[in-house]
């Protein structure tokens, strides 16, 4: 990134800004890379609120498993 290389492990996320230069290369000989780009205008949000997401009124509790159906459960 940049001319900088960076290390990236399951579960890292990374913000480059648009004008960034990157690519990306997998050095595992045995792992495959799997990655997710999200991308966004730069300075595209021009408003936020609270009600762009639910408040929780009790509290989290971590550590809970869930079971999540998959559509062959339907």
């Amino acid at each position: 990134m940049d001319g900088n290389e960076l290390d990236v492990f399951e579960g890292t996320s990374v913000r480059i800004a648009p004008d960034g230069v990157r690519a990306l290369r997998n050095t595992s000989a045995s792992e495959d890379l799997y990655f997710i780009v999200i991308q966004a205008k730069e300075n595209s949000l021009t408003q936020w609120v609270e009600t762009d997401g639910v408040i929780l009124t009790q509290p989290v509790e971590w550590g809970k498993s869930v079971e999540l159906l998959t559509s062959d459960d339907s």
